[in-house]
């Protein structure tokens, strides 16, 4: 009799599913640095880019008081009537804002709230081990981002020289204080420098005392 025929082929098996992700690992956003801008107006906090942060659920503008603790909001608001405000410029990278009141100063110490920043995706509400906390101090030696902050630039307009019987206009206001803060002016009559009488200079100087700055 004829050979039996073969069997018939069985289909291959199905692929193996690919192994499922590791699920994420989070671990607290560290806070590494904080320094004030190239102009010195507003104050950069700088996280481990390691870890991005949820940003406290902030979107745009708010207040600092959202992130930083209570002494360090303070500090950044200083005498002003109104509580400083804070953005992020990205997950890393915490920017608030300066007002001419701040008491904010190189050697200042910001700290973070403990209950409010997540790593960026964790579920788990605060407080948790992960989020983030921690206090930096801005440097006294490079306090503004990229090294040393810009000089305050002094300028003073007016007559080179005045008559006994004329008036002169002195100002300063091409002057910048290289900074948030305002800059204070100082004004004295150098009696070395002048032929005018003792009373003259004396007349001047009291009008200085009494100058409003900054002319």
């Amino acid at each position: 009799p004829p050979p039996a025929p073969p069997p018939p082929l069985s289909p291959p098996p199905p692929p193996l599913a690919p192994p499922p992700p590791p699920p994420p690992v989070f671990v607290q956003p560290v806070l590494l640095s904080a320094a004030f801008t190239e102009a010195a107006t507003q104050i950069v906090l700088r996280f481990d880019p390691a870890q991005p942060a949820d940003r406290a659920g902030m979107i745009g503008q708010g207040f600092c008081s959202q992130v930083l603790s209570e002494a360090t909001v303070a500090s950044l608001q200083g005498r002003s009537a109104e509580p400083p405000t804070c953005f992020w410029a990205d997950d890393v990278t915490l920017v608030a804002d300066l007002t001419p009141l701040t008491a904010l100063r190189a050697g200042s110490h910001l700290s973070l709230r403990e209950d409010a920043i997540r790593p960026r995706g964790l579920a788990t509400p605060c407080p948790d081990q992960r989020c983030a906390a921690g206090t930096v101090a801005i440097s006294t030696s490079a306090p503004c981002d990229g090294g040393a902050c810009p000089a305050p630039r002094a300028v003073l307009t007016g007559p080179a020289a005045v008559g006994s019987c004329s008036s002169a206009l002195l100002s300063a206001v091409e002057s910048s204080p290289g900074g948030a803060v305002p800059a204070t002016f100082a004004w004295e009559v150098d009696s070395s420098a002048s032929t005018a009488p003792e009373a003259t200079l004396s007349a001047v100087a009291a009008g200085f005392a009494a100058l409003d700055p900054p002319e």
